[in-house]
């Protein structure tokens, strides 16, 4: 049985933002429901899609997991869906060489497309960067000039270089040191949230560019003001509330989409088995966990 009796909402482009995948707290079910609400002919997955940093701790990749690989590669088989998916912090191990060196093969094989950053044009005409927002923690946290920021920007959107984590300390390994924005910001830094506003949207106008679409605080908002528009997809890890996406309409409008957790009564889309689900687990897997036991 299928979660929606009504037709699909047709769309043109759906932005969804740090979902988190091996994340125990990840409502993977919630994101299948909204994939089988909208119809749309691009899906850009703007980083944090799966989380490594989980991963390397635990192996956890349950039913849901392969559940929505198999939906994301059904979109792009069979309903002709243009797949995108943006690197972020916690699955920056896609930032690495080999993962790099292999774009191209991932695109044949899997058809999907992985970036650091790109440049969506929306149908009317507006220019958005769409990145995650990791690029934007060394400033939050220690400041820098924006000589410097550009160039290293420009470094990491390229893939020559990894963002800087700003609390790494080299004597320590990489997970006891790993710094997080959304925790911070909940463990009462609300003004960082602003700032990181205000860095993304300078990026963007430095760029030349209308607005910047992005995740990485987990804080869902949509504004459009003199600086540009700012779009943050939220987050699919929310305990105490809904979750949100980001919907480019027909005409080119953004809308900031809100979609109920899930619970024991949630009806899930039927599934739609593919073969080659098993073989990105194998992939993440070989990426994340096995690679960090040695």
């Amino acid at each position: 049985m299928t979660v929606n009796a009504a037709p699909p909402i047709k769309i043109r482009s759906l932005f969804l933002s740090d979902l988190h995948m091996g994340h125990k707290a990840s409502d993977l079910a919630a994101v299948r429901r909204v994939l089988a609400r909208y119809e749309f002919r691009h899906l850009f997955l703007v980083g944090d899609v799966i989380d490594g940093w989980k991963l390397e701790k635990r192996w956890f990749w349950n039913t849901e997991c392969q559940n929505l690989i198999s939906d994301i590669l059904h979109l792009r088989r069979k309903a002709k869906v243009r797949v995108t998916v943006i690197t972020g912090n916690h699955d920056e191990k896609l930032r690495e060489i080999l993962p790099t060196v292999l774009r191209p093969l991932i695109l044949r094989k899997f058809g999907l497309r992985i970036e650091e950053r790109m440049i969506h044009r929306a149908a009317d005409g507006r220019r958005y960067l769409v990145m995650h927002g990791d690029q934007f923690d060394n400033r939050l946290v220690k400041g820098s000039s924006k000589s410097l920021d550009n160039i290293w920007s420009w470094l990491t959107e390229k893939g020559y270089v990894q963002p800087i984590n700003p609390r790494r300390a080299a004597t320590e390994t990489p997970r006891k040191r790993r710094w997080s924005l959304r925790k911070s910001i909940e463990g009462g830094m609300p003004l960082l949230g602003q700032s990181f506003k205000r860095l993304a949207l300078e990026r963007s106008a430095r760029d030349g560019l209308d607005g910047i679409i992005c995740g990485h605080s987990h804080l869902p908002e949509l504004s459009d003001a003199a600086e540009g528009v700012f779009a943050n997809c939220g987050s699919w890890v929310r305990r105490d509330g809904p979750h949100h996406a980001i919907a480019e309409h027909e005409n080119g409008k953004l809308e900031l989409i809100e979609v109920p957790r899930s619970d024991a009564h949630s009806i899930i889309p039927e599934d739609h088995p593919e073969p080659l689900g098993p073989l990105i687990e194998t992939y993440i897997r070989k990426l994340w966990h096995e690679r960090s036991a040695r």
